[in-house]
C-alpha cells in the first residue's frame, strides 16, 4: 500500500545525538534542582507525549478527543496531569496534547506543501474570537481568569490541522472514522446499562449536575438518561445513515449503527436533540437524489424505531423505567407542540434577552469572554446569542463563513465520489452540519463550547480528507495538495 512519503525530520532531529543527551540531561538536572521529582515527572510525560505525538499522531489526536469528553464524561483531563502556570491557571493533559502536537502538524503539512480545505475559515474564526479577547482585556472589559477558559475552547480549533496532518492515508482516515462511530455506540452502550441499573454510573471525579430523575406530564416518571457523548453521536448517526442510503449493497454494520445512534436520544429524553436529528436525517434527504437511497434511509428509521421499542419493551428496561417507559417517551415527545410554553423554553428565551442585551453594549468585538461568567445565564444551551455576546458580529461573520464553506466543499465532495462509502459519509457529513445549523441558532453553541468546538474540528477534517484522499483507486504516494 502506498503512503505519503515520509521527510527527513526524524533523520534531522537525531542526526546529531549527542547535543540531544546533553539538552535532556541539563533540562532533567535543572528540573530536579528547582522543582524537585514532581518537576521532573511532569517534564518526562511531556516529553513522551511529544514523542508520541511525533510517531503515532493519530494516536494523540485520538486520545486527545476522547479527552475532550472527559473519557464519557468518567476522567476529566485535570485527573491525569495538571501544570501550574499561575494561581488558577495552568495546562491539563488535554491543553498538552494539542500543544505538543501542533509542532509536527504543521512540519507535516509544510513538508506536503499542503494547505488545508478550511484554513482560512478557521483561522479567521481563531482570529475574530482572539480579537474579542484582546480588546476585551485591555478595555478592561474582561478579566483573565474569565477570559482564560473561552480562550482556551477557541484555541482547539487547531486540532483541525492536527487532524488533516495524521490523516495521510485512506486507511487512517477509515480509522478515525471509525473511532467516531465507536465513540457513538460506547456511549450508547453506557446509556443502556444506566437505563437498566436505574442508576447513573460515575467515577466520582466528574459532577454531572443533572437532574437524577425526570417527571413527564406529571403522570410519568422516568431516568432522565444523558448520552455522555452527545454532539458525537449526533454525527456518528449521521454518518450512519449517510452510508445507508448510498452504499449498495446495504452493510448490516451501519443498519445497527443508526438504529443504536437513534436509541441513544431515544434515550436521552432531550427534546432539542429529537430536532436535531430530524433536521440532520432532513438534510441527508436533501443531499440524496435518488428514490431508492430515500426508501433505505425510511426503512432504518424503521428499524431503529423497531429497536427502540423492543428495547424499551424488554424486562430488562421495565424492570428499571416500568411499563410506562413507552408512554413517557410519547408523553415527551407530544410536547414538542406545546414547546413555547414549556419552563425549560420560557427560561432559554430569558437568558436570550439577557445575552442580547449584553451583545448590544460590545456588538463589533463581543467581550471575549464566556457568556455564562459574564451574563450568568447558560451558555451551551442557548446557542448563537452566546457567541455573539463573546465574539461579536466579526465572530458571527467567521463563523457564518465557515458553514458556508463547510456546505460547499462536503457537496463538492458528494458530486466527485462516486457511489459508495464515502460518498455516503459526504451525505451524512452534510445532514450533520444542517443540524449545526438548526443547534446554533438555538441550542447547543456548536462554535465556542468545547464540545461543539471539537465535533465541529472533526467535521472539517473529515471533508477535508475525503476531498484529498478520494481520487484514485489507490493510496497516493503523495496526498494531492491544496497549493494556491
Amino acid at each position: 500500500m502506498l503512503e505519503l512519503q515520509h521527510s527527513r525530520l526524524g533523520s534531522w532531529v537525531l542526526r546529531d545525538q549527542w547535543p540531544l543527551g546533553l539538552l535532556i540531561a541539563f533540562a532533567t538536572g535543572a528540573a530536579v534542582y528547582v522543582g524537585g521529582v514532581r518537576l521532573l515527572a511532569v517534564i518526562t510525560a511531556v516529553f513522551w507525549l511529544a514523542t508520541a505525538a511525533y510517531y503515532w499522531p493519530l494516536v494523540i489526536a485520538g486520545l486527545a478527543l476522547l479527552q475532550s469528553g472527559d473519557f464519557f464524561r468518567f476522567v476529566p483531563p485535570n485527573a491525569f496531569l495538571w501544570i501550574q502556570l499561575a494561581p488558577g491557571q495552568g495546562l491539563n493533559l488535554l491543553d498538552v496534547l494539542v500543544l505538543v502536537s501542533l509542532p509536527f502538524a504543521v512540519l507535516r503539512l509544510a513538508q506536503r506543501h499542503e494547505r488545508p480545505v478550511f484554513a482560512w475559515p478557521v483561522l479567521l474564526l481563531m482570529g475574530a474570537a482572539a480579537l474579542s479577547v484582546a480588546i476585551g482585556l485591555v478595555a478592561g472589559g474582561a478579566t483573565l481568569s474569565a477570559a482564560t477558559p473561552f480562550s482556551r475552547t477557541i484555541f482547539y480549533y487547531v486540532m483541525y490541522f492536527v487532524i488533516v496532518a495524521a490523516i495521510d492515508t485512506r486507511r487512517k482516515l477509515d480509522a478515525w472514522i471509525t473511532l467516531v462511530l465507536g465513540i457513538m455506540a460506547v456511549a450508547v452502550a453506557i446509556q443502556l446499562v444506566e437505563a437498566v441499573t436505574g442508576h447513573r454510573l460515575s467515577s466520582g471525579l466528574v459532577d454531572f449536575g443533572y437532574a437524577g430523575r425526570l417527571s413527564v406530564g406529571g403522570q410519568y416518571g422516568v431516568v432522565y438518561v444523558w448520552n455522555r457523548a452527545a454532539t458525537l453521536s449526533l454525527l456518528g448517526l449521521m454518518l450512519a445513515l449517510g452510508v445507508l442510503v448510498e452504499s449498495r449493497p446495504v452493510r448490516l454494520r451501519f443498519i445497527w449503527l443508526a438504529g443504536l445512534g437513534l436509541v441513544g436520544f431515544a434515550f436521552a429524553f432531550v427534546r432539542q436533540w429529537f430536532i436535531y436529528v430530524i433536521v440532520g436525517v432532513l438534510g441527508v434527504l436533501l443531499a440524496q437524489r435518488t428514490s431508492r437511497g430515500r426508501g433505505v434511509l425510511v426503512t432504518a428509521l424503521i428499524v431503529g424505531l423497531a429497536v427502540l421499542f423492543l428495547v424499551a419493551g424488554s424486562p430488562l428496561v421495565t424492570a428499571s423505567f416500568g411499563p410506562s417507559f413507552v408512554d413517557a417517551w410519547l408523553a415527551r415527545a407530544s410536547t414538542l407542540v406545546s414547546w413555547g410554553d414549556q419552563a425549560t423554553n420560557i427560561s432559554r428565551i430569558h437568558d436570550m434577552g439577557v445575552q442580547w442585551h449584553s451583545f448590544l453594549q460590545s456588538p463589533l468585538v463581543g467581550h471575549g469572554q464566556s457568556a455564562t461568567s459574564l451574563t450568568g445565564t447558560a451558555s451551551y444551551d442557548v446557542g448563537i446569542t452566546s457567541f455573539l455576546v463573546e465574539t461579536g458580529v466579526l465572530g458571527l461573520l467567521a463563523a457564518a463563513f465557515l458553514w458556508a464553506s463547510f456546505l460547499a466543499n462536503a457537496f463538492k465532495v458528494r458530486r466527485d465520489i462516486g457511489e459508495g462509502t464515502w460518498r455516503g459519509y459526504a451525505i451524512g457529513l452534510i445532514g450533520f452540519w444542517m443540524a449545526v445549523l438548526a443547534g446554533s441558532l438555538y441550542g447547543v453553541n456548536y462554535f465556542s463550547a468545547k464540545d461543539g468546538v471539537w465535533v465541529v474540528v472533526v467535521a472539517l477534517a473529515l471533508v477535508d480528507r475525503l476531498q484529498a484522499l478520494h481520487a484514485p483507486a489507490t493510496d497516493m504516494a503523495y496526498v494531492q495538495p491544496h497549493v494556491r
